[in-house]
């Protein structure tokens, strides 16, 4: 199993040289950045308290970096503006730097906050869903054939070629928590990356962020190992009605948090819970101690037991790992 890391909140070129460097050194396979505009935390939802890279532009410095690190987008919104543009970003990449290096990752969007920064209103989840597929297909025929056609209910294209050419097109990822998107996926990815089940809390169409971040670290810390085995039976079901083997889709999971500690980690949990207005109680944090596969808490041997059970029960590729202090001490105890 292989280890990525989600990287935010770099300085400058020097500072980015150095942790590219660090990461080789640790074995690091690869990076991925998110496609979030911002976060929030609080407040009236108008301050963001964390304002997100360009993961295009960042992946770029990455890849002229390091000759071997993976780079990946998990996942880039398809609703946000025409996915062909979206597309041809992770063609430029693959062009640059190789295929292989390269998921192009897709998702259908969740935070409603971001949309109305846009000036735009967030579609229904069904439609969210239905351009996800309708792009997905269109970089399949892209990826396969050098040019896309589609005259779809949310996106059409006219003959459009791959625009730049490639020698190798890059992996198709796609990410998201229900079952319409792992059937989506089935259809048409090379890749998918678990993300917590839609059906454990279902995110609301909120124009607050911080209740929406909220929600979505508690669907978290309530998901359990067991619901993504689900998930991945249900792919591997679906890849069989597509006449695709199991191994057509390599999987990951993107680690919410990684704490070494000794101590009790329902502490930090609890901590947690009160800075986010969580609302969970003793149970479901306790829950989350031993049973989320999205926080790895406790002594670092704790973790590592955790991580194999990720490779054995999940049958991940890769792990993504937060870019933090904690992450790095974890991989030099395991070099």
């Amino acid at each position: 199993m292989e280890y990525h890391i989600k990287l935010r909140d770099v300085r400058d070129v020097e500072q980015l040289r150095h942790k590219v460097q660090l990461w080789e050194d640790l074995g690091v396979a690869g990076v991925t950045v998110s496609d979030h505009l911002y976060t929030t935390r609080g407040g009236d939802g108008r301050g963001p308290a964390q304002r997100r890279h360009d993961p295009y532009v960042l992946l770029g410095a990455v890849g002229a970096l390091s000759s071997r690190l993976s780079l990946a987008v998990l996942v880039a919104n398809s609703s946000y503006s025409n996915p062909y543009l979206t597309i041809r970003h992770f063609v430029e990449l693959a062009r640059l730097y190789g295929g292989r290096r390269v998921y192009a990752g897709l998702g259908a969007g969740w935070n409603a906050e971001e949309f109305d920064a846009l000036g735009m209103d967030m579609p229904p989840h069904a439609e969210r869903v239905e351009r996800l597929a309708q792009t997905a297909a269109a970089a399949r025929s892209l990826f396969d054939t050098g040019v896309a056609s589609l005259d779809g209910s949310v996106l059409t294209l006219r003959h459009a070629p791959l625009s730049p050419s490639v020698a190798e097109p890059p992996r198709l990822a796609v990410g998201g928590g229900s079952f319409a998107v792992i059937r989506v996926a089935a259809g048409y990815a090379d890749h998918l990356d678990f993300d917590a089940p839609s059906h454990r809390l279902p995110l609301t169409r909120s124009l607050d962020g911080a209740t929406t971040r909220a929600r979505d670290l508690r669907r978290r810390m309530l998901t359990t190992f067991d619901d993504l085995v689900t998930m991945r039976r249900y792919l591997h079901q679906q890849l069989d009605a597509n006449g695709r083997t199991p191994g057509a889709v390599t999987t990951s999971i993107n680690i919410t948090a990684l704490r070494i500690q000794d101590r009790n980690p329902a502490d930090w949990l609890t901590a947690l819970n009160d800075t986010y207005s969580l609302r969970l109680h003793e149970g479901h944090i306790a829950e989350a101690c031993t049973s989320s596969p999205f926080f790895l808490l406790g002594p670092a041997t704790a973790i590592r037991e955790r991580l194999a059970r990720h490779a054995a029960e999940l049958g991940v590729k890769f792990v993504v790992l937060p870019d933090s202090p904690d992450t790095e001490r974890l991989l030099r105890l395991m070099a």
